[in-house]
């Protein structure tokens, strides 16, 4: 969030201040995307070679489902939530989502939650831009990890028992 001076002798006032919980949720917000943990970036869609994620969010240089609506067209998930950049349904209230699912109803769309951490289960039990994550190894059960906001059984090679390594999908094998 850019500050805005204002200046009234030599004292600065800052409008809109970073409080603690948002540094953290911003420390969360990088923890959801798993293609810059990756280390997948792009520049423009040329460089989004994987068929549910074909298109460039420059911004954040990570390849993504969606981008805007004309991503989704012709689909039953014919939204692009912004926050997530994957296509979803397009809802009016919550009955209209799948699932546990809510209506984001300022941009008629379906998230997981909306800014409200009692929408998200024990494992994920943080509503970070419209995403349940976890935040903590200790949120999720036993001999699992916090990656990128999904419990998962490894992060590397050493969370697994002896004999056993971390695929790339995140169990031991």
């Amino acid at each position: 969030m850019a500050l805005l001076p204002l200046s009234c002798g030599n004292d600065r006032i800052d409008l809109f201040p970073i409080e603690p919980a948002e540094a953290a949720a911003g420390d969360a917000v990088s923890a959801l995307e798993p293609e810059a943990a990756a280390g997948v970036s792009c520049a423009s869609d040329a460089d989004c070679k994987n068929a549910t994620e074909h298109r460039c969010e420059v911004a954040r240089g990570v390849c993504v489902d969606c981008v805007g609506d004309s991503d989704c067209a012709g689909r039953n998930d014919s939204r692009c939530n912004l926050y997530q950049n994957r296509c979803v349904l397009p809802c009016t209230v919550s009955s209209n989502c799948l699932g546990a699912d809510v209506c984001d109803t300022s941009h008629m769309w379906c998230a997981d939650c909306v800014m409200n951490d009692a929408q998200c289960g024990k494992s994920k039990p943080h509503c970070v831009e419209e995403t349940c994550v976890c935040q903590s190894d200790a949120e999720c059960g036993v001999n699992q990890r916090c990656w990128v906001g999904t419990c998962v059984s490894c992060v590397t090679s050493a969370d697994c028992p002896a004999g056993q390594t971390c695929t790339a999908s995140h169990d031991c094998g």
